[in-house]
C-alpha cells in the first residue's frame, strides 16, 4: 500500500506541475490545463484519502497537498482574469 500511495503522490505532483505550466501557454493552453488539472485533483484526492486512512505519511506538506495546490492553478487563473475584467485591476 505504501508503494501505491507514493506513486499516486508523485503522479499528482507531476500532473499539478503540468497543469500549472499549461496555464502559461496562449490560445488553448488554459483548456488543456483545466483537463490536466481535473485529473490532478482526482489523483490528489485519492492520495489524500488513502494517506489519511492508512496513516502512511505524517509530513506537514505531503505530495498530495502540493499536487492539489498546483492542480487548482487553472481555476485560480480563470478567477483572476474574470475579476480583472470585471473590476479593472
Amino acid at each position: 500500500m505504501k508503494k501505491t500511495v507514493t506513486i499516486l503522490g508523485t503522479i499528482s505532483v507531476v500532473l499539478g506541475i503540468t497543469s500549472a505550466l499549461l496555464c502559461l501557454l496562449p490560445n488553448k493552453g488554459i483548456l488543456f490545463a483545466i483537463m490536466v488539472g481535473f485529473l490532478g485533483l482526482l489523483v490528489s484526492n485519492i492520495y489524500i484519502f488513502l494517506n489519511t486512512r492508512h496513516q502512511i505519511n505524517k509530513k506537514l506538506f505531503s505530495p498530495g497537498l502540493i499536487g492539489l495546490l498546483l492542480s487548482s492553478t487553472p481555476v485560480l487563473f480563470i478567477l483572476f482574469f474574470i475579476l480583472k475584467q470585471k473590476f479593472g485591476f
